[in-house]
């Protein structure tokens, strides 16, 4: 946020904000709107990094010593080049803002009007006859696009883009990302080098999931299933991370009879498996019969079979009050299947500008929209909602190596709370002031011990 702006000649106003850490000081012509852009260096004076002049094209006045002291600031090593695309990335932006509140706030209503009206108009100038905002023209825009592609491509692409400045949906239409584009919340971040984030990505799973051969039947990992990217989110990091791994196991009994009988059973099963089945069939008659009298003639039995049956007849358990004893049901923990998890999110998003309430919208759609089912064009079936890929990522864009991965996700349930600071509350266009989004997602399928051993559950956490 940049200062008020103080009045330091007859027609030059002063602004200091902190851009990536560095106290600037923007002054600013309040009659031709052109400007420059110093580093106050205290008590050692002030250094001019860049200039705007009257085609509203910022100039930087020596991009190796810019370098130096981003280098300096951040921790991040930046060459002239990645300077230069960082400057026309997130400071020009911020100082253009700085220069049209000057002349807003100063310059006379003739002078306004030229400024926001002109063939290169000074960005952020509202014409004070329509009360219309004046933008980028295409030359600037043009210019900010070609320097960042520029230092981009002399960099190699080591320092991530700031989606701050740049188009709501930046690569709109692209092959990777069809239908939403990437979205980003906040908007106003200083510099993605610092930052780790979760990277949500909207999918559609273009595989079946089954895999049958003559030999075999199988069913294929959800994860290797092919799949179509309709959008991305870069959500921050939200207190709370935490995962839940479990495995179903239940209690289990068996007697001495169901022992007995079972043992039956399963040789007559045996013996059928092999064709015999008039054999098996009186082997299991005659197995029954040979189980149920030898049972019968042990010592004692005789007394717990008539309490038993006696017990069966009134509805009560005679055995243990007649005998003082009760069949050794052989309890024992036996092992269900895996579990399944979940992860529940809790995000509060604050529009602090109109193109972040822009941002929340459209991130809040895009969850609301893709867990939904969609109908078959008669009618007759529904088909399965897209699923989602979470991802924690580092901010050089590298799976974070101390936090739990995640399979592919459904979004199983979801609630946005309009007003969550308790009251109705709107800014000019509408847009709510606040908004508190909870989601809650259901992996497809469960953790395996391979997955620690193969893919991306081998490095870091795991699952």
């Amino acid at each position: 946020m940049a200062s008020i702006g103080k009045y330091v000649s007859s027609n030059q106003v002063e602004t200091t904000r902190t851009w990536q850490g560095i106290p600037i000081i923007v002054l600013t012509n309040v009659e031709t709107g052109q400007a420059e852009a110093f580093i106050n260096e205290g008590i050692f004076g002030n250094t001019k990094i860049a200039e705007v002049g009257a085609n509203n094209q910022w100039s930087l006045s020596n991009p190796d010593d810019l370098a130096k002291r981003l280098t300096n600031k951040t921790g991040t090593t930046y060459t002239s080049s990645t300077a230069t695309r960082e400057f026309f990335l997130t400071g020009a932006p911020r100082f253009n803002e700085d220069r049209g509140t000057v002349i807003n706030q100063n310059s006379p209503y003739n002078t306004r009007t030229y400024l926001a009206t002109k063939p290169n108009p000074v960005p952020n100038v509202i014409d004070p006859r329509t009360g219309i905002q004046s933008t980028q023209t295409q030359q600037t825009q043009q210019q900010t696009q070609q320097q960042s592609q520029t230092a981009a491509s002399t960099a190699g692409g080591s320092v991530p883009i700031d989606p701050e400045y740049l188009d709501i949906n930046p690569i709109q239409g692209s092959a990777e990302v069809k239908k939403y584009g990437t979205l980003y919340y906040p908007l106003n971040r200083r510099n993605p080098n610092n930052y780790d984030y979760l990277k949500v990505t909207a999918i559609q799973l273009t595989q079946t999931g089954l895999r049958t051969t003559a030999e075999s039947f199988n069913v294929v990992s959800v994860q290797e299933r092919s799949r179509e990217i309709l959008g991305q989110i870069f959500l921050p990091m939200q207190p709370g991370i935490s995962d839940t791994n479990g495995v179903s196991w239940n209690e289990d009994s068996l007697n001495p009879f169901q022992a007995a009988l079972g043992g039956v059973a399963a040789e007559a099963i045996m013996t059928a498996g092999s064709g015999d089945v008039v054999n098996a069939a009186k082997g299991l008659v005659q197995g029954l019969i040979n189980t149920a009298t030898g049972i019968a003639n042990e010592k004692g039995m005789q007394k717990y079979i008539s309490a038993y049956f006696a017990g069966q007849a009134v509805g009560t358990n005679l055995v243990a009050r007649t005998t003082g004893a009760v069949l050794n049901n052989n309890l024992e923990l036996l092992f269900n299947g895996p579990k399944l998890r979940s992860f529940r999110y809790s995000f509060r998003f604050t529009p602090r500008e109109e193109d972040e309430s822009i941002m929340i919208k459209k991130i809040i759609r895009l969850f609301k929209r893709e867990m939904a089912a969609s109908k078959s064009d008669t009618g007759l079936f529904l088909t399965t909602p897209s699923v989602f890929e979470l991802e924690y990522k580092t901010f050089n864009d590298e799976p974070h190596p101390f936090l739990n991965k995640i399979k592919r996700c459904a979004l199983t349930d979801m609630s946005v709370n309009y007003t969550p600071d308790g009251s109705y509350m709107t800014y000019q266009d509408r847009s709510m002031t606040s908004y508190d989004l909870q989601l809650q997602f259901s992996e497809l399928e469960p953790i395996y011990k391979e997955d620690y051993d193969n893919g991306p559950g081998k490095d870091g956490m795991g699952y």
